[in-house]
């Protein structure tokens, strides 16, 4: 048998390593298929200080999913292992299914785990997965974020995903299965040929040395994953220079000598401001995103441009890139009658909201309303996209106000204090390979 990066180690040995230093409880999501079957079972056996729980989805979207459902949950009942099945109540796609199936399958998985403060949900994609997701990638021409693959630990929604078996081969996998006489099932849409994926598993099959390929490609992600936190090491060190965060929820590149440096650099730079500013989860296209770095590079900026839910402007004074967030994608929030809370509004702020009143207010932009005289010898665009208290049309709270009567705070009246910007955490967060997303999960 071929035997993977960590030579003849014992499966267990290595399940046991990848979860001992777990701080909390963790949830596994089980499909029914052999590599999450196999993973059920080593969380049944390796006796760690928190206790799983097993999630497995009904999406409803084939006839199997209820019964693959149940098998899941009567084989966790055996192992003592508490199990939930999430069932899909929304409406079916009719096509795309695969793709819907994962979505769904997904969005249940975090939802759940978000609401019973979970902060960890382990899944069991293994080392031919990797390989197939490498090929995928180079036949798009991924650059270095896709090609370093899928990674051991990544962040989704706020939840920690872990692959504890990522080294692990399909094969490796199959020989414990039977060696524990553990069973499984077989989703025979893995096996349909308009499938990207299944193709190259059946070129994977098809080669002499599927094993060795298989491994190869591993090591390749490896290699190149080095390479990226390599790289990502001299963003992080170039964001002071090059980039200011302002209190007021944007962020300005400095041009003079934004463009001196190595282009791989700088784009990384402009690419994470825009994530960070318009909320996105996922990298640009690069063709789009390349156009509009160009445009920048080249001065060919003639008035301000939206592009991925921000607002870019180019000051030629001091020579300086303003991103801003798109006021127009801002989302509304409600806050309940009495009430005092801390929120994250629009992922830019931390913010403090006192609601004395009895019936609901919403968090919304400024935009277009009367802005105080305070606020408007700030930056109009930035000043446009805080957050306000609002009742119906009319505005019961600014921020960055003075709420101090002769040295005491009314509670009587509606306030709301930015507590905390968060973008240049955001921004940092990005500059950490397990944070970059490189497209919907398996």
């Amino acid at each position: 048998m071929f035997i993977c990066m960590y030579a003849k180690k014992d499966l267990e040995l290595l399940f046991k390593e990848k979860v001992q230093n777990l701080h909390d409880n963790y949830a596994i999501a089980v499909s029914g298929g052999i590599d999450s079957m196999v993973l059920l079972h080593l969380s049944a056996i390796c006796n760690t200080k928190f206790t799983p729980t097993i999630l497995t989805v009904n999406h409803g979207l084939r006839s199997e999913a209820a019964q693959e459902a149940l098998f899941v949950y009567q084989h966790s009942q055996n192992l003592n292992l508490k199990c939930h099945i999430l069932n899909w109540h929304g409406e079916k796609p009719q096509s795309n299914i695969q793709s819907s199936a994962r979505q769904i399958r997904y969005s249940l998985l975090l939802q759940w785990c978000n609401q019973n403060q979970i902060n960890y949900l382990m899944v069991a994609h293994q080392k031919n997965d990797q390989a197939e997701t490498i090929m995928m990638r180079l036949e798009r021409g991924s650059g270095l974020d896709g090609l370093a693959g899928m990674q051991e630990c990544t962040y989704l929604n706020g939840i920690c995903i872990l692959r504890p078996l990522l080294a692990i081969s399909r094969e490796e996998l199959i020989h414990y299965a039977d060696t524990k006489n553990i069973t499984w099932v077989h989703d025979i849409s893995n096996d349909n040929k308009k499938y990207k994926r299944t193709l190259y598993r059946n070129i994977l099959k098809e080669v002499d040395n599927t094993e060795e390929l298989v491994n190869r490609l591993y090591k390749t992600s490896v290699h190149i994953k080095r390479s990226l936190d390599c790289i990502l090491h001299y963003v992080r060190l170039a964001i002071d220079e090059h980039l200011e965060f302002n209190n007021l929820g944007f962020i300005k590149i400095k041009l003079n000598t934004f463009f001196n440096l190595p282009e791989e650099i700088s784009l990384r730079l402009f690419t994470y401001s825009i994530m960070s500013i318009g909320q996105k989860k996922y990298k640009p296209r690069y063709h789009k995103l390349n156009n509009m770095f160009r445009k920048i590079q080249n001065n060919d900026f003639t008035k301000p441009q939206t592009f991925c839910h921000c607002k870019i402007t180019r000051n030629q004074k001091d020579n300086t890139l303003c991103i801003t967030r798109e006021v127009s994608v801002i989302n509304n929030k409600t806050i309940s009658p009495y009430s005092k809370t801390s929120i994250v509004w629009d992922n830019r702020f931390k913010i403090r909201i006192s609601n004395p009143n009895t019936h609901s207010i919403t968090v919304s932009s400024l935009n277009n309303n009367y802005i105080p005289e305070n606020l408007k010898k700030l930056d109009r665009e930035a000043v446009r996209c805080l957050p306000i208290l609002k009742y119906q049309n009319k505005i019961l709270a600014y921020p960055l106000q003075n709420h101090l009567i002769d040295d005491y705070i009314n509670e009587l009246e509606p306030i709301i204090t930015i507590e905390e910007v968060l973008i240049k955490q955001n921004f940092i967060n990005l500059t950490y390979n397990n944070f970059i997303s490189k497209e919907h999960l398996l």
